[in-house]
């Protein structure tokens, strides 16, 4: 084989690879933290509140993941009126899971929930304000 061959055939190959590294890159799922991004961030300063007014509490939240039992269990502070449990997972936008929470401690299911890296985030009212408060952990 001739150097003009060669240089041909390496020029064919190296295309080949950069069409088919193309092809599978397309293919790929890339998920955002947020569809509404640029929204979450304009109203940031009253997640920051949030997180701030909680961490002022006497009563901090209690969140309790027991692995072995697949549960999560939690404790807010006296006085709240309304709240929700967010199961956030980073990786894929899909598995995410929304609970309404009901007065005093409660046991939360984690069983349903995939393998992987999870954010248990609670927020709740309480006297007319809003908090926040959030915890990771890793589903077995």
């Amino acid at each position: 084989m001739n150097w003009g061959k060669s240089i041909i055939l390496v020029f064919v190959v190296f295309a080949a690879f950069i069409g088919s590294m193309v092809y599978i890159m397309v293919g790929q799922r890339v998920d955002l933290v947020r569809a509404d991004y640029y929204q979450d961030e304009i109203a940031y300063q009253k997640q920051i509140d949030r997180v701030a007014r909680t961490a002022h509490l006497s009563n901090d939240p209690a969140l309790t993941v027991d692995l072995d039992r697949r549960q999560l269990a939690l404790h807010l502070p006296p006085g709240w009126t309304n709240g929700k449990l967010t199961f956030y997972r980073p990786s894929n936008g899909l598995q995410d899971r929304t609970i309404q929470l009901f007065a005093g401690q409660q046991l939360v299911p984690t069983e349903g929930l995939a393998k992987g890296f999870w954010r248990a985030q609670l927020s709740w009212s309480a006297g007319g304000d809003d908090y926040y408060y959030e915890q990771t952990f890793t589903q077995p």
